[in-house]
């Protein structure tokens, strides 16, 4: 069964040199999990840290690809994924594709399927 989050809210702030990527998901289930990384934006592997301070078993890499665009890779011990943010022209949109590696997303419910999501995420105002 493919379980999907029916709701997930995205928070991107600039620390330094450095962003914050705050993730907050709301499952059907009652599941909330929330984890942030902090991250140079430059492909340096980083670990996610739940909101109450435990790691999460993941390893993401985030790069910049331009001004409203960034990639992040996941691996994780079930399975891996790209994913591919851009940010519209009006700031007001910002669309995440995500491609499963196919063969390792067993705990989805899509082995070997090469399977491509598409999020929209709304500026919050």
């Amino acid at each position: 069964m493919i379980r999907r989050v029916p709701s997930e809210t995205i928070t991107i702030t600039s620390q330094g040199s450095g962003f914050v990527l705050d993730f907050d998901e709301k499952h059907d289930n009652g599941y909330n999990p929330r984890y942030s990384i902090t991250t140079d934006m430059n492909g340096v592997a980083v670990k996610p840290i739940y909101a109450n301070g435990a790691n999460v078993d993941a390893e993401w890499r985030v790069t910049r690809q331009g001004p409203k665009k960034f990639t992040m890779e996941l691996s994780t011990s079930f399975g891996g994924w790209k994913d591919e943010y851009e940010v519209s022209r009006d700031s007001t949109t910002m669309t995440m594709h995500r491609h499963l590696v196919p063969g390792r997303v067993v705990a989805m419910g899509r082995e070997g399927q090469p399977v491509q999501d598409i999020f929209l995420f709304d500026k919050v105002k």
